[in-house]
């Protein structure tokens, strides 16, 4: 009684560990683009795991998966494909992927066109305020541009006049 026991304890620990070895595999094949020729640098992702693989130079790839993993196959300049692990077609699987370019987004600055319109209705109210001002007159007798001093005559003197018209209201 006690040997059929264990044999029969023996055989369920085979058959369970058989089931385990035959579950993992080897996946293997070649990642394509549309003309057949091989994508270099290609990344397989393995969605259980999370570990990335990457093909060689000639496009292949040999990995170590259970059976029913998802596997991603992803490049910057192609469509990414979602393929499923099958230990039926373990070897030298064809993926062809096709062109896709990454393209970014062309990314419009708002703030930049509120800025010129501030820009552009100061610079308007500057030549508005130019026009109705009258000219400055300095000490040295020069007539100067009242929005750059020093144009004209590098040392210049202000009185208090000039200060006080600045702050006027102008009436029309």
């Amino acid at each position: 009684m006690k040997g059929l026991l264990f044999s029969t304890f023996i055989i369920l620990v085979e058959i369970c560990l058989a089931q385990t070895t035959d579950s993992v595999f080897y996946f293997s094949g070649y990642v394509l683009d549309e003309d057949s020729i091989p994508i270099e640098n290609a990344c397989l992702i393995n969605y259980r795991t999370l570990r990335a693989f990457s093909v060689d130079e000639k496009g292949y790839f040999n990995i170590k998966v259970q059976k029913g993993d998802s596997l991603k196959i992803n490049h910057l300049s192609y469509k990414q494909l979602i393929v499923k692990a099958n230990p039926l077609s373990s070897f030298n699987n064809f993926f062809f992927l096709p062109f896709e370019p990454y393209v970014i987004k062309t990314v419009e600055v708002k703030y930049r066109n509120m800025e010129m319109e501030y820009f552009n209705r100061n610079m308007a109210l500057i030549f508005e305020q130019m026009k109705i001002n009258p000219p400055i007159r300095y000490q040295r007798g020069a007539v100067v541009n009242s929005y750059a001093p020093g144009a004209q005559d590098p040392g210049f003197g202000i009185n208090l006049s000039d200060i006080i018209s600045l702050f006027k209201k102008v009436r029309k």
